[in-house]
């Protein structure tokens, strides 16, 4: 009789242990996507390190170009333009920004279509390290970000799970701007 409830225990815990393996399995893979879809956002791991460690964070509002009708055809970022004055991030907001933008689940990385149409960029945020720097463009009207380096755009994702947190952080960037404080 004890051989059979041996074997109940034997043929549970083997079950358990494969549980185990198959969830693990399935933590590791999606862990491996995150990361990979987080460094074709960035154009590589060494963006995203750049990112994380950068040593200056600036933030501008921007406008479209002169000329352009937004939500007719896309704008690539770097057309817009600069409005005011650059922003230095204070430090513990800085590392919250990086800590937002540098987790994979801050993104959506599936196409979503938008009802307001291409990108409206409003924010500019700089990440700078040691003349090294990634620039993040946020559209808060469809919730879109693109990533660029050198003018070039390496990368766009939604980024709705994240929404609340960026809002919040541009709002203490720029209290006195109406648009900004509007965001919901």
């Amino acid at each position: 009789m004890s051989t059979a409830t041996d074997r109940g225990r034997f043929f549970s815990l083997k079950r358990l242990v494969i549980i185990a393996a198959v969830v693990g399995l399935g933590w590791v893979t999606y862990e491996g996507a995150a990361r990979w879809r987080l460094s074709k956002l960035f154009g590589g791991l060494d963006r995203v390190a750049l990112l994380r460690e950068a040593t200056d964070v600036t933030a501008w509002r921007l406008l479209p170009p002169v000329n352009s009708q937004t939500g007719l055809q896309p704008i690539p970022p770097a057309k817009f333009q600069l409005a005011g004055d650059a922003v230095e991030l204070p430090r513990g907001t800085a590392y919250e920004l990086q800590q937002v933008l540098a987790a994979p689940g801050s993104y959506e990385f599936v196409p979503n279509p938008k009802e307001c149409g291409p990108p409206d960029y409003g924010v500019k945020f700089s990440f700078v390290r040691e003349g090294d720097y990634v620039d993040v463009y946020v559209c808060f009207k469809c919730r879109e970000l693109a990533v660029t380096r050198n003018d070039g755009t390496n990368g766009e994702a939604g980024f709705s799970p994240a929404g609340s947190r960026l809002i919040a952080i541009v709002q203490e960037l720029f209290p006195g701007d109406t648009e900004i404080m509007a965001l919901k």
